[in-house]
């Protein structure tokens, strides 16, 4: 690899969990633990470009570091892509087959929903997002939000994909206050398994930045129809 600091890796087990009552371990925790990795070898010149996801798990999760796009595996659960201007980064998410431990941690995040033009859209507004971690949790929490808003019975809401969004570890939002819109695209599927592409535009520090894209999963008994 010719980055000099982020060297090709067996798998290092990453410091994750089940929050609360989830029965699934955060992609924001991934991220967010595997971010911290990359930040220890060259703070301020990764940035976030996409993530995806193939399917959630309670599991433990390892992550290795790679230079190109290999096969897929059994135990991959997803990937994320990280630029610099070394080289970038690609992370493989791996499967450890064995239950992940429970904890309860509380949200420090503000989030407080400013108005919806339509069925799954809306505008937020946040507070206290400090880290790179706040960040992501702003954004998953902003949409989760409006998916649940889709039907009354809207359950196993979770994140499966971010794409072009260029967040960097350092500093993901250029304040830790401001506004996030959130403008479906597409709602996908049918009952009772639906995905959404939503478009994401972050305002902080009177900062416009670059949208970007991010998908999620649900599942609902309802018939759901967005215009």
């Amino acid at each position: 690899m010719k980055n000099p600091d982020i060297q090709e890796s067996e798998a290092l087990e990453l410091p994750v969990f089940l929050n609360g009552d989830r029965n699934y371990v955060q992609a924001s925790q991934v991220i967010s633990r595997t971010a911290e990795i990359l930040e220890q070898k060259r703070p301020a010149e990764f940035q976030l470009q996409d993530f995806a996801f193939r399917r959630i798990t309670t599991n433990k999760i390892a992550v290795s570091f790679h230079s190109e796009h290999i096969g897929p595996a059994a135990d991959i659960v997803g990937e994320a892509n990280f630029s610099s201007p070394a080289q970038p980064v690609i992370a493989r998410f791996h499967d450890l087959d064995e239950a992940a431990e429970n904890r309860n941690l509380p949200e420090t995040i503000k989030l407080e929903w400013l108005s919806s033009k339509r069925l799954g859209c809306g505008d937020f507004s946040f507070q206290h997002a400090f880290s790179f971690e706040d960040a992501l949790i702003c954004v998953v929490q902003s949409i989760k939000k409006l998916q649940l808003s889709l039907a009354d019975d809207v359950h196993d809401v979770f994140i499966t994909a971010m794409r072009g969004a260029k967040l960097s570890l350092s500093q993901a939002f250029a304040a830790p206050s401001g506004e996030i819109s959130i403008h479906m695209l597409r709602l996908m599927g049918n009952s009772p398994q639906f995905q959404t592409l939503s478009k994401v535009t972050i305002t902080a520090g009177q900062k416009r930045m670059p949208s970007f894209a991010v998908m999620f999963a649900f599942r609902s008994n309802a018939t759901i129809h967005v215009d």
